[in-house]
């Protein structure tokens, strides 16, 4: 038996194409849009370095910035530098020792006022904007920082 040899008419070609065309979709298919990427975490405390941005509610009289590492902190004051140790669980922050040089200078009086406040730190809190804020026992915010 041989294969027949026959030749298929324009009306049977048009119903084989309009079968064909009828399985493919024009329109490309629908996909969801990707979800939007999670908000970043906020900075965390001992990821460099804080410039001190808001002393009880002002700005600072000059620049100050410090810098939490390892249990270990330092920075540099008005006029002096510091370092000390510091204890974190949780959002809980406790200045345990601070040291400075001894260099005068006009803001001086400031200075110790920081380190006052500095010292009584018992918690802190990173705002989603990244601000860093030092509360004390009392629950006063005086000292504010940010990213320099």
């Amino acid at each position: 038996m041989g294969v027949s040899n026959r030749k298929f008419g324009p009306a049977a070609c048009a119903l084989v194409f309009l079968a064909l065309s009828a399985c493919a979709s024009s329109a490309p298919p629908k996909t969801a849009a990707p979800p939007p990427p999670p908000p970043a975490p906020p900075p965390e405390l001992e990821a460099g370095k804080w410039s001190l941005s808001s002393f009880d509610g002002a700005p600072p009289p000059s620049a100050l910035s410090v810098g939490f590492e390892s249990g270990s902190l330092k920075g540099e004051a008005f006029c002096n530098k510091f370092f000390g140790d510091y204890r974190k669980e949780g959002a809980t922050l406790r200045i345990v020792a601070v040291g400075t040089t001894r260099k005068a200078c006009p803001e001086l009086d400031a200075e110790q006022k920081f380190f006052g406040v500095f010292t009584e730190t018992s918690s802190y809190e990173i705002d989603p904007a990244g601000q860093l804020t030092l509360v004390d026992r009392d629950g006063g915010r005086g000292l504010v920082f940010a990213r320099p």
